[in-house]
């Protein structure tokens, strides 16, 4: 008797469970399309593409102050910040992919809202944020081919 009990708890706790789906965040309006964009034209004209919903590849850093896409293995490396974009990521994203850290010095490719910013000493041109899609370029370049 205990042992059905106990599998009639367990059934309808799996069958509670499964009913919840998990609230992913929505990705976001894009009115006048996703544009694929170069991290030079981001950073050298910003304002053009202020609010816009870029597609952007670059070479990734995460880190406990800040992440960034950076123009370049050099200015990663040498932490160039004029050269780089700020990248804010959801909770959710982070939860999803786990340790950002991994991707430090690979290029990735990046989607989200771009939004311009005057620059400071040694501070990018603007951020994006809303990110809705953090790819490795390699596994991009893969699944294009097929």
């Amino acid at each position: 008797m205990r042992i059905i009990l106990k599998l009639i708890i367990l059934f309808f706790s799996i069958f509670v469970h499964a009913g919840e789906k998990e609230k992913l965040p929505q990705k976001p309006e894009c009115n006048d399309g996703l544009r694929s964009v170069s991290i030079l034209n981001l950073i050298v004209t910003p304002e053009k593409y202020d609010g816009f919903c870029v597609r952007v590849q670059g070479v990734f850093r995460a880190e406990f102050e800040g992440n960034a896409l950076f123009l370049n293995k050099e200015s990663f490396e040498n932490y160039i910040g004029e050269n780089s974009i700020t990248l804010t990521f959801n909770d959710h994203l982070v939860k999803h992919v786990g340790n950002l850290e991994k991707f430090n010095g690979e290029y990735q490719l990046i989607e989200g809202i771009f939004h311009f910013e005057s620059i400071t000493s040694g501070g990018s041109a603007g951020y994006i944020s809303g990110i809705y899609r953090l790819s490795d370029f390699y596994h991009l370049v893969e699944f294009y081919r097929k």
